[in-house]
């Protein structure tokens, strides 16, 4: 069998993913779930998508620890969505 030759240079590093970001996204997705229960019905996907956006806002508005690997997970969001990124005033 051929070796693959895919690659997937959009992604950051794989080992990324441990148990403490696991455990993070488990944490947003629970909070998340019993948001959206709690809610029950959307009118429109606007709706939801405004629910959904601002309950992101607050769960990381609760975050003290820095995220890992940030620079990198951001330069490679700044080249897969160079449209909206907008250079830093540094």
């Amino acid at each position: 069998m051929p070796a693959s030759t895919t690659t997937v240079p959009a992604l950051v590093n794989a080992r990324l993913i441990d148990e403490g970001t696991t455990n993070a996204i488990e944490s947003v997705h629970m909070r998340l779930r019993k948001i959206i229960k709690t809610r029950g019905h959307f009118p429109t996907d606007e709706a939801a998508t405004k629910l959904i956006w601002l309950a992101l806002r607050n769960i990381t508005a609760d975050w003290t620890r820095p995220t890992r690997q940030w620079k990198a997970a951001m330069n490679q969001f700044a080249i897969m969505y160079a449209d909206r990124f907008k250079p830093s005033a540094a």
